[in-house]
């Protein structure tokens, strides 16, 4: 008897009303850049910066080919208080895919060898926000699905003392999940802007802002921060992540903190889940040239 039910039912199943099936999940696909938000422009010509050259075409938004875009000037007048200043190191991209699919933005590391950094995507509405993209490997990232197609905000930080950051952004679907071939956005700064020496201290981005730019109110220093009331100072930070760490794959970044055990741990050198001591070397250098040779 409860054979027969069971055929019963799977008969009404088959003709009637249908069986419940599985959606399968649609193929990832190279996003689409719609829309960059900057202090800056695009480059549409070869653009040189500490010794590198970039050159992109430059097609109409919306585009899948890789572009580089410039954050300039290194300092943007205050919208709160005009009267001061602040450094320029934000960039917003709006990304386009298929519904129902996720991204992974990931930071290059070493160009042409494949060696990438994968982001961390936090809310960028929610304070402090998104870090620097090298020193904390954030990306703020909020998305919208209408069904028809999915958008993203992806909101990166360039710090103020790096010559440019190279992102990739890949589609991603499915279980076990595939990935579609990567965006590429540069973002530039030229040599004239970028700013590391002099630098002040923002806990919230972990990495170094600027002092105040000429023309900007001076005021009175604030007591040292550090143990026994001293000032912060500058670390020249060389990190490689890359395969047998060949030299062409140091990176710099220049940090203000109060030791170099401060620096190890905000790079995630120290700290019970830290990992990259096994992937990575680290060490204190006196300039950019120490740690990435001249450009």
């Amino acid at each position: 008897m409860r054979r027969s039910t069971g055929v019963l039912s799977l008969i009404a199943c088959l003709t009637l009303v249908g069986c419940p099936t599985s959606t399968p999940a649609p193929s990832p696909r190279t996003p689409q850049l719609v829309d960059v938000r900057l202090v800056g422009q695009r480059v549409c010509w070869p653009f040189t910066t500490q010794g590198q050259t970039f050159t992109f075409v430059c097609p109409a938004l919306p585009t899948a080919v890789s572009s580089g875009w410039q954050i300039t000037p290194a300092r943007t007048p205050s919208v709160a208080d005009p009267t001061t200043s602040h450094p320029n190191r934000t960039a917003v991209l709006t990304i386009s895919g298929p519904s129902l699919t996720e991204i992974d933005v990931e930071m290059v590391l070493s160009e042409g060898t494949g060696h990438n950094k994968l982001l961390k995507p936090v809310d960028p509405t929610r304070p402090p926000g998104p870090g620097e993209v090298y020193a904390t490997s954030q990306v703020g990232v909020s998305a919208s699905d209408t069904g028809n197609g999915k958008t993203w905000t992806v909101t990166v930080v360039v710090s103020t003392c790096a010559d440019y950051r190279h992102v990739q952004i890949f589609d991603r679907s499915g279980s076990p999940a595939s990935r579609s071939a990567p965006l590429d956005v540069y973002l530039l700064r030229d040599e004239n802007d970028v700013y590391c020496a002099g630098v002040a201290f923002d806990p919230s981005f972990g990495e170094i802002v600027g002092r105040p730019g000429p023309g900007d109110p001076v005021r009175p220093p604030p007591s040292g921060p550090c143990p026994g009331g001293s000032p912060r100072q500058v670390f020249g930070v060389c990190e490689n992540c890359a395969n047998l760490h060949p030299r062409s794959a140091n990176l710099y970044t220049g940090y203000e903190g109060c030791s170099w055990s401060e620096v190890l741990n905000v790079f995630g050198y120290t700290g019970p889940a830290a990992t990259k001591p096994q992937l990575c070397t680290i060490q204190q250098v006196a300039n950019k040239e120490a740690c990435e040779g001249p450009p």
